[in-house]
């Protein structure tokens, strides 16, 4: 791999969280919200410079608190993703969509990520329960990407 491309992004959920108003962290308390691969799988299928296979099926999308409770640390944190949540319990995906992209900006603000430039040997580390991410595609077809990934239960 090439130094300073496919860089990462990363927002601290829980910094979103903190970030939200008195009155926002009240409208969301108790709220589910649904999420499902199938709008990130359809934003693939419409890249251009891929070749992997159309997705044909989805699982059915799963319920999850807006706000969760980290089981190790008690921290509360965001759990809304542009790319996974569908829609919140109660709302239309029209209706969800404002209040999405609106709990997006606040935790992609500048403030809120951590941007990654891998280089080769590079290893990072983040908890999934509270760090959204995001890889960018910011290098040229021609140059590999190669990435290892391993997951800890």
């Amino acid at each position: 791999m090439t130094e300073g491309i496919g860089d990462t992004l990363f927002a601290s959920m829980y910094a979103a969280y903190d970030g939200l108003s008195a009155e926002m962290k009240s409208k969301l308390d108790g709220l589910t919200a649904f999420h499902s691969s199938e709008k990130l799988a359809q934003r693939a299928a419409e890249f251009d410079g891929t070749d992997a296979r159309p997705i044909e099926s989805f699982p059915d999308a799963a319920e999850h608190p807006v706000i969760r409770e980290h089981p190790e640390t008690g921290r509360s944190a965001l759990y809304v993703n542009p790319y996974f949540t569908t829609h919140f319990n109660g709302m239309s995906r029209e209706q969800s969509q404002p209040l999405i992209e609106e709990l997006t900006a606040l935790a992609t603000a500048d403030s809120n990520v951590f941007r990654h430039s891998w280089r080769d040997g590079d290893v990072v580390m983040w908890d999934n329960r509270c760090v959204m991410h995001f890889a960018e595609y910011d290098y040229a077809d021609s140059q590999p990407r190669l990435m290892n990934r391993t997951t800890v239960s």
